[in-house]
């Protein structure tokens, strides 16, 4: 089991200075959101430059990029751009966009995703063997252009559902995965279809969840992230958890008074969207998805002084129990 930190909402000096610890305490990957423009999240580009330029190794991911906001042309580049300055240590996140990035752009939600994400996945391969690319598809399009070098750059796909997770057996070479726990294996049943249907071997699971270690065991840190991921969890999955009717009312109370949100969450459902307690029963919670997941990365608390708190907890407790 490796670990990785996401990141992007802090500001500029606070992510470098939140990576470099990282990177010291062990962690394998820091991951930047590409949440812009929504406030408070910073460029995950030049976060990752920044970052690259004040560390020696520590891989750097976005986490990740859509093919809506930003064409995939323009991501292909900057990629490129960053691999030609600090070298190979970058994987590439995308997905198919949520409300953070696309609703400040009134851009149309989730156009024909699949579509999407199999035609940007095909143009960063022709991208990354360095060939022209002239490609006509049903969402991304481009013309005539091509990259300065060959790159070899993973792309992972960031998804909550099946037909995604299927998409990224059959093409990419890692999948992002977000809570609930409980449908893991759901999705990853989805990822070995398509792994079967292109006969890929090598592939990376990556689960993004909201940690938070206390002396106690309360789960009152994560409870605001676990209250954001509840509602937008898929109906399917809320049922197999027995969460339909707390999900609804949480769904209400972010409409009316969001602060108010994490008070509804219950203490059953918090495990299910977070590794959460005190030490012991973490390492537990992690020890029960280790055969499943190649890399555990933790969303960061807001503050930078909480995020080097909880990068110094993994330091002590968490890594070494999982070296």
């Amino acid at each position: 089991m490796r670990f990785g930190i996401e990141i992007g909402s802090q500001n500029m000096k606070d992510i470098v200075r939140i990576a470099k610890a990282a990177e010291d305490a062990g962690f394998n990957t820091v991951w930047i959101a590409d949440h812009v423009p929504a406030a408070q999240w910073r460029d995950p580009f030049v976060s990752m430059t920044a970052i690259g330029l004040n560390t020696d190794y520590i891989r750097l991911g976005c986490g990740v990029a859509n093919p809506y906001s930003r064409h995939i042309g323009i991501t292909a580049v900057m990629y490129a751009s960053m691999v030609e300055l600090l070298g190979e240590r970058f994987v590439l996140g995308i997905g198919a966009g949520g409300t953070l990035p696309l609703k400040p752009l009134e851009i149309e939600m989730w156009n024909k995703p699949v579509t999407a994400l199999r035609e940007s996945i095909k143009i960063l391969r022709k991208f990354f063997k360095g060939e022209k690319v002239d490609y006509e598809g049903k969402v991304v399009s481009l013309r005539n252009t091509q990259l300065f070098d060959k790159y070899d750059i993973p792309i992972y796909i960031g998804t909550r559902g099946p037909t995604l997770s299927k998409l990224a057996g059959e093409y990419a070479d890692g999948i992002i995965l977000n809570p609930p726990i409980a449908a893991l294996s759901k999705y990853l049943d989805k990822v070995q279809e398509g792994m079967k249907k292109s006969g890929r071997s090598d592939f990376e699971v990556v689960e993004f969840l909201p940690v938070g270690i206390s002396e106690d065991g309360n789960y009152e840190s994560v409870k605001p992230t676990v209250a954001l991921l509840i509602p937008t969890t898929p109906n399917w999955a809320l049922e197999m958890m027995d969460a339909m009717a707390p999900a609804e009312k949480i769904r209400e109370m972010l409409n009316i008074d969001r602060s108010k949100a994490p008070e509804l969450v219950p203490d059953r459902l918090v495990t299910d969207f977070a590794i959460a307690g005190d030490v012991k029963s973490c390492q537990e919670q992690i020890e029960a998805i280790e055969s499943e997941v190649d890399e555990l990365v933790a969303l960061s608390p807001k503050r930078a002084s909480d995020c080097l708190d909880m990068i110094k907890t993994f330091e002590k407790e968490i890594i070494p129990s999982f070296g």
